[in-house]
């Protein structure tokens, strides 16, 4: 699509001059056209150049990660109450996911535990009345006025993950780290 300019535009009378004009343009297009083309070739290639070494990088980090991992897992004590630790090159550690509210097996859907929900009464004020719905939100902030038990008895449960993490220092990566 050209672009509007507010440069003064050349007339042009003839239908020749015409001619000329479109053949110009489309020689200018067919330029354009080929150096885009050009230029997702060259890209395409760098892409490749690269691709091979990320993905051997990417296999090594994964499988570094799994073995820091599993030592993490292995020896909860070396984090304490922090859950996290410093080292030279780096901070590995959990983080704690946001509280989520899940299902018990014995449940195919929500719409089953809603259910439930609305027949027993201190559970009734966990659904949403307008269309009967699970209210997520206030049963995650209320998690810690309620037993196993109670939840259980309306076949839910609150589970928080915990995710490992390996984290670089600044520093080393200001050093140039390469191997």
């Amino acid at each position: 699509m050209p672009r509007i300019t507010s440069q003064p535009v050349e007339v042009i009378e003839t239908r020749a001059e015409m001619e000329s004009l479109v053949g110009d343009l489309s020689r200018l297009q067919l330029r354009q056209n080929a150096l885009k083309v050009e230029l997702d070739q060259e890209l395409l290639a760098v892409r490749r150049r690269y691709e091979e070494r990320i993905d051997a990088l990417e296999e090594r980090i994964n499988n570094r990660f799994r073995i820091a991992e599993n030592w993490a897992s292995a020896h909860p004590e070396e984090f304490g109450k922090k859950k996290s630790i410093e080292f030279v090159h780096g901070v590995a550690g959990f983080r704690t996911a946001t509280p989520r509210v899940t299902k018990l097996g014995r449940f195919k859907n929500f719409a089953e535990v809603v259910k439930v929900m609305l027949q027993t009464a201190w559970a009734a004020k966990y659904v949403k009345t307008a269309e009967p719905q699970l209210n997520r939100e206030l049963l995650i902030a209320d998690r810690n006025a309620l037993s196993e038990a109670q939840l259980k008895q309306i076949g839910l449960k609150i589970v928080q993950d915990e995710r490992f993490y390996v984290e670089p220092k600044q520093e080393a990566l200001e050093q140039g780290v390469t191997s």
